[in-house]
């Protein structure tokens, strides 16, 4: 396919590039080979060699012209030395002796292609501004063309003139600014112009500043291009080919007007018929087809109308494509919406198909356009907003995960951006803030890396917070989010990544979304920080931190079974940070075995998993629910309960857990309580009958399954005593089991374990170790407590926990002594779903003094306080100075 730009033109900025640095350059100093000189009329026009006052060196080529006459000068290649580069320069200098009289001056080309054909253009030089004007032509070749030769003519129409042509030169390059006359006045700055892609009025105002005021996101858009713009080959092409859209459309640089078709034609328009060979490759087509829109769009001007008719058939086939698969015509049949990637990603791309078509030539493929508009309405309304926003992934933590989730959540911020800025329908923004205070979360203090859930490709225990989009996401979330506050802190974050990591430099993707979106001005004062505690429904994620200061502890817990795809079988799961180094975190990794429970902190029960999984045979019954989250600036306390999400639906189905409840207590910054209770019913078998017949159970046989609390270490633990305890990284960790009393403690390492496993679904440098807490004999009714400690080496507090022997019946008591801080004196729910309101007793171990937290009460219960030496009674009275909280809880001081 043919693309040639052909435009010569006057410039006077054009930087001439030394002799020797260029393989392909030519020099006419008129004394070598391979050089012709023509005059048409020996006696209207005169060509000689000036060397009283020539251009530069010493002699150039002066043309004595009158009436219609020429001169040219010509070069060809000699056999086998003709460049083959795609993109060249044909430059030339010209200098008038004397203005022109009584015509006009002519300057002409022509270029020879191996073809036989030539490629010419001219342009008039009257009015001569400068005494000296330097000519610059780009030349963009097809493949298969080849420069053999070219000539530089200057003619004249009538009159008299004295000129003199010097340092005519061909060069492997193209300009990095573009020829005056190379500016589409048609496209540069015309306020006339529609509003297109991500272009609404303001932005191409702010871009045609940042153009012009040559900003630094500016200049290192610009480079990328100037880098690429005679390349043979650019890898990814798709958006490469948007990205010198997008300067045209904002500079009307034909240059880059041109590389953009080229490019566009090449990637898009190749194939017979379809045009694009991936265009039904699911994983393609998500990833790119947005590029093809946004090229179409951005450079429309530069496509002939038959061309334009041709793109758009192909895109509409596209479409009809793309409907098909999804099942549009009924009713979305053909759908898996657990693919959240795939939903959102179709959501935006048949959309922009149908914004693009709204306006066909032909009058069938604009009716057409209406359908592909409907079917990406539908997506985004019923599935991304209903579905996943307000459904599985509310509150702004997206399930896939912290490698995919960025990636697939740009698909409906750049939707809902199109969809305000070109159709005036504006969405809610409250989960674009939501998923801004989740990032500010999810990053470990001081920055030093991510929380890692569910699948992760590319594996370390930190990663930059950069990478896996989150950069570009973050600049996505600056531009839509309309709340000041969260605004600023987004773009806190994002300053803090660029300071700690520089700019990403590793495609065209972020260079054009910072052009896009990155902020004019940076911040100027800290922005307010937000509640040290947070949650998301959705998911089920809660993160609460000691502080917002670098050395703070970051605690994430996870209730939620595994929905859609990447999820984990994390149910009940926790992780632990400090000082933005990792106390205990789940194997990262990719499928069969980094998703299966024993990868991570929680508990494992003996069922139709082989390592005893949440989330049994990927059929959990159900979801598990919060019954307490409470923080404060000293305490979390987090209650939990997830039956559902380890009883197992389908043909098989085992409702085996009658109660499984985990209570998480953070004792800022260092001390976590950890207290599982469980109860199964013997009775229930089916699934083991079917996933373990090694047991050779049958109907009628009772079973009663064994329980285990999973801890991972990142670095060998080691028995002490009635504890173990690990050093990783300058951070200490202790593990020390309360409860059963009668117990058995297992230290698993991990390369054994995962020694048969591919590294991709255990990588090699997450094969850590795991203990595994469980009571020597099964029990029906099950209570694991644990206690975790951490700090820098040898700074660990000494913490002495012990049960209370005198307790209400409806709760367990620990006691919980450690230096530096107040004793403290915890009341677990043995309940939860039913809020207790009855009375409530203990006895303290010593009379001293001690903080009170209790669980699990009825929410406005009053109480009434009775201590009498060790012995402590709250009396249930409407009168009663003491108010249980909203969230169930009552703390107090004895």
């Amino acid at each position: 396919m043919r693309t040639h730009l052909l435009s010569i033109v006057l410039a006077n900025s054009i930087s001439m590039h030394a002799l020797a640095d260029q393989s392909h350059l030519v020099n006419a100093d008129f004394e070598q080979g391979y050089n012709e000189f023509t005059a048409s009329n020996p006696q209207t026009a005169q060509l000689t060699l000036n060397q009283i006052e020539p251009i530069s060196g010493l002699q150039s080529l002066q043309l004595s012209l009158t009436n219609w006459s020429s001169g040219s000068y010509s070069y060809f290649y000699p056999w086998g030395q003709a460049p083959t580069l795609l993109g060249m320069t044909l430059r030339a200098k010209v200098k008038l002796l004397n203005p022109v009289q009584g015509g006009t001056l002519q300057l002409r080309s022509l270029v020879k292609v191996n073809s036989g054909q030539h490629i010419q253009d001219s342009i008039n030089l009257n009015p001569f501004t400068e005494q000296i004007q330097t000519i610059c032509q780009p030349i963009i070749l097809s493949e298969d063309e080849q420069v053999t030769g070219y000539s530089i003519a200057l003619a004249l129409q009538g009159g008299t003139a004295e000129v003199l042509l010097d340092d005519v030169t061909l060069t492997p390059d193209l300009p990095n600014e573009a020829c005056a006359s190379d500016i589409d006045d048609g496209i540069h700055n015309n306020p006339s112009l529609e509003p297109s892609y991500l272009l609404p009025a303001d932005r191409i105002a702010r871009l045609a500043q940042a153009a012009q005021k040559e900003t630094p996101a500016w200049q290192t858009f610009q480079s990328k291009l100037a880098a690429n713009l005679a390349k043979e080959r650019i890898y990814n092409t798709w958006d490469y080919a948007g990205a010198y859209a997008l300067s045209y459309r904002i500079t009307g640089n034909k240059i880059h007007g041109t590389k953009a078709k080229q490019l566009f034609l090449e990637r898009y328009v190749s194939e017979p018929i379809v045009g694009w060979q991936y265009y039904s490759n699911r994983n393609l087509f998500r990833s790119q087809a947005r590029w093809s829109q946004y090229t179409y769009a951005w450079a429309k001007t530069m496509f002939s109308e038959q061309q334009q008719r041709d793109i758009e058939a192909i895109f509409a086939l596209w479409g009809d494509y793309w409907l098909d698969y999804l099942g549009y015509s009924d009713d979305f049949s053909k759908m898996r919406w657990q693919d959240t990637d795939e939903v959102t990603s179709l959501a935006e791309n048949l959309s922009l198909l149908g914004m693009t078509l709204q306006n066909a030539h032909d009058p069938q493929i604009r009716e057409k356009s209406t359908q592909y508009l409907n079917a990406g309405d539908r997506l985004l309304k019923e599935y991304v907003v209903d579905k996943f926003m307000d459904d599985v992934m509310a509150g702004g933590v997206w399930a896939e995960g912290v490698d995919y989730s960025p990636g697939t959540m740009m698909h409906w911020m750049r939707l809902y951006m199109y969809n305000k800025e070109l159709r005036n329908i504006d969405y809610p923004n409250d989960y674009a803030e939501q998923v801004v205070l989740a990032y500010l979360h999810q990053t470990l203090a001081g920055g030093t890396g991510m929380y890692f859930y569910g699948d992760q490709e590319h594996v370390d225990d930190y990663v930059p917070l950069s990478g896996d989009h989150r950069y570009a996401m973050m600049l996505h979330l600056i531009a839509m989010v309309e709340n000041p506050e969260r605004r600023i802190q987004a773009q806190a974050w994002l300053e803090q990544v660029i300071e700690k990591e520089g700019y990403p430099n590793g495609s065209m993707d972020t260079g054009l979304e910072r052009v896009l979106f990155e902020p004019e001005e940076p911040i100027s004062e800290a922005p307010q920080q937000p509640s040290t505690f947070f949650y998301a429904p959705g998911t089920g994620l809660v993160a609460s931190r000691s502080d917002w200061s670098r050395s703070a502890t970051n605690l994430y817990f996870l209730n939620s079974p595994a929905i859609v795809d990447h999820q984990h079988f994390d149910t009940l799961s926790f992780d632990i940070a400090h000082a933005g180094k990792w106390i205990t975190k789940e194997m990262t990794g990719y499928g069969k075995f980094a998703i299966n429970s024993t990868a991570h902190n929680t508990i494992l029960i003996e069922n139709a998993t082989h390592d005893g999984s949440s989330n049994p045979a990927h059929r959990a019954a159900g979801r598990g629910q919060y019954v307490t989250l409470y923080d404060s600036p000293k305490v979390s306390f987090i209650a939990a309960r997830a039956e559902q999400t380890y009883n197992m639906l389908g043909y098989w189905q085992a409702s085996y857990a009658k109660k499984i409840a985990r209570q998480l207590v953070f004792l800022k910054p260092n001390i976590v309580l950890v207290y599982d209770s469980i109860e199964t019913e013997p009775s229930v078998i089916r699934d083991l009958m079917q996933y373990h017949q090694e047991l050779g159970l049958q109907e009628g046989d009772k079973y009663v399954r064994s329980v285990k609390q999973n801890q991972r270490f990142l670095a060998q633990p080691i028995f002490d005593g009635n504890r173990v305890s690990s050093i990783n990284d300058g951070k200490e960790f202790i593990y020390q089991p309360i409860l059963p009393k009668d117990y058995t403690l297992s230290i698993v390492d991990e390369t054994l374990y995962y020694q048969d496993v591919l590294t991709y679904q255990a990588p090699l440098n997450q094969r850590k170790w795991h203990t595994q807490l469980e009571a020597n004999t099964p029990q029906v009714n099950n209570e694991l407590l644990s206690v975790l400690s951490f700090a820098d080496v040898g700074e660990v507090p000494e913490v002495n926990v012990q049960e209370l022997d005198e307790v209400s019946p409806s709760h367990l008591g620990v006691y919980v002594q450690a230096a530096g801080r107040v004793d403290e004196i915890v009341l677990f729910s043995k309940e939860l779903l039913s809020p207790y309101a009855q009375d409530i007793y203990f006895t303290q171990p010593v009379e001293s003094g001690a903080t009170v937290h209790i669980n699990g009460l009825a929410a406005g219960q009053r109480y009434q306080l009775l201590h009498d030496g060790q012995q402590v009674q709250l009396r249930a009275d409407e009168q009663g100075e003491m108010l249980v909280s909203e969230q169930g809880m009552l703390i107090f001081h004895l």
